[in-house]
């Protein structure tokens, strides 16, 4: 921002020697609020992908998730081409934006999971024996993974509470309807595009 006043003083300079004060200070206040302007943008988006109503998907949330997938595939099945890698990325944005919306109206409705709940779910995983494979293979934390059971038992309880009035066969397709009813109603900001 120093550099940027430091620029519009030294533009001020040239133009006063000039004799034209007003078109100085005109274009001046111009330039400074199309800086403030862009500066703010940059701030604003600096460090995200996207953006669901308050919440911010930030760049190292997207690259945690995607590098989580990406190393599965390639680990499990095979390579991907880079116009498959694009799709994957396209994906996983749309995931973390129905992640956000759903632990938003999580919140609305007062369901959480306690650590208690987490806890336990954790260690039932870690006995399995295929755990510590799992978490080489898609290169992921004992704490990420705890992170995942958190959300899926919240996803699980919202769920059930949008859910709980609609026969066995039609849960999905009605928890699905409301997703896709409150990703409309939303506001969602991409600032970043994978083609």
């Amino acid at each position: 921002m120093y550099i940027l006043i430091q620029g519009v003083v030294e533009m001020l300079e040239k133009i006063k020697v000039h004799k034209k004060p007003i078109t100085a200070i005109c274009a001046a206040i111009v330039l400074l609020v199309t800086f403030i302007i862009l500066d703010q943008q940059e701030v604003t988006h600096n460090g995200a992908v996207a953006k669901v109503n308050d919440t911010y998907i930030t760049k190292a949330d997207f690259d945690k998730q995607y590098n989580m997938i990406l190393n599965y595939y390639q680990n499990t099945a095979r390579k991907l081409s880079d116009k498959e890698k694009n799709g994957l990325k396209q994906e996983v944005l749309v995931q973390l934006i129905d992640k956000a919306i759903i632990l938003e109206e999580a919140k609305k409705q007062g369901i959480s999971v306690s650590d208690q709940e987490v806890d336990k779910l954790l260690q039932e995983k870690i006995k399995k024996p295929r755990f510590k494979e799992t978490l080489e293979a898609t290169k992921m934390s004992v704490d990420d993974y705890r992170d995942k059971i958190k959300y899926e038992q919240i996803r699980a309880k919202l769920y059930q509470s949008i859910t709980k009035n609609y026969s066995y066969v039609d849960k999905p397709i009605e928890f699905t309807k409301y997703l896709n009813e409150k990703k409309k109603k939303a506001k969602i900001d991409i600032y970043e595009k994978f083609e």
